[in-house]
């Protein structure tokens, strides 16, 4: 005899007993009894036995609240508490702050000083997006961009590409010149070059050439770089900001 039950076939008892009820010997289920994940729920659902608000609002509700979500949601909590934000998350809620229209400049300017008491604790990705997020908003900040210039040169090398090509654009963006922290940033480009994507190539270049850099090793050196592999450039605006930036440069 059969011995089934919806624990083994990873849907609920109404749906476990529509879809094996037709076979012999196979139990009712009983209220109450859930399923697991043992059997595929695309079976299921070719079955007909899982729709999709099914899947959605019962087997795995986050679809549903992704669904629901809304900025006006988000901003109830802590999206315009910057002030209860520890480091690890601020980077984050600012970035989607801008993202979704709601940069007031009074909002930002929290932000602002919230970073710069944080920052220190900051990770790489984090510094990324908050610059990134200050440079679309047009916000310069001077004590949060010059505690950032303080904090940011001693981690360099925990950076990413992702994240140095977020900064360069984030420090483009707000005209922010700092000979120190553009010094530690052009010394550590080259030796980031061979993992460098060609999106993060013309990001940083356009970026130096953009507030006036001058260091022509830095420039020769993208160069050799950009020559040696000119078939990764895929997209013509990241080639044309490549070569731009080095006619700026005088290279």
């Amino acid at each position: 005899m059969l011995k089934l039950s919806a624990i083994k076939c990873g849907t609920k008892p109404k749906e476990f007993n529509k879809l094996w009820k037709s076979i012999p010997g196979a139990r009712e289920v009983s209220p109450g009894e859930r399923g697991g994940k043992t059997m595929p729920r695309l079976r299921l659902k070719k079955r007909g036995v899982i729709d999709e608000k099914y899947e959605n609002d019962w087997a795995n509700p986050w679809h549903a609240r992704k669904k629901r979500d809304t900025p006006d949601d988000m901003v109830k909590g802590l999206m315009y508490n910057p002030e209860g934000l520890d480091a690890g998350t601020i980077g984050p809620h600012v970035f989607r702050t801008v993202q979704f229209g709601l940069d007031e400049p009074d909002l930002m300017m929290r932000y602002a000083d919230r970073i710069a008491e944080v920052c220190s604790g900051m990770k790489p990705r984090s510094l990324g997006l908050a610059m990134v997020a200050f440079g679309r908003a047009r916000v310069v900040h001077e004590k949060m961009l010059s505690r950032l210039s303080d904090v940011i040169p001693g981690r360099l090398r925990f950076f990413g590409p992702l994240e140095l090509s977020m900064l360069c654009s984030g420090l483009m963006k707000l005209r922010y010149y700092n000979e120190k922290l553009l010094r530690r940033i052009a010394d550590e480009v080259p030796h980031r070059l061979p993992v460098l994507e060609p999106s993060h190539i013309s990001q940083i270049v356009y970026a130096f050439s953009s507030l006036g850099y001058r260091d022509q090793m830095l420039y020769v050196d993208i160069a050799d770089d950009v020559m040696r592999r000119i078939q990764d450039f895929k997209d013509p605006i990241e080639l044309l900001q490549v070569v731009k930036a080095l006619a700026k440069a005088e290279v």
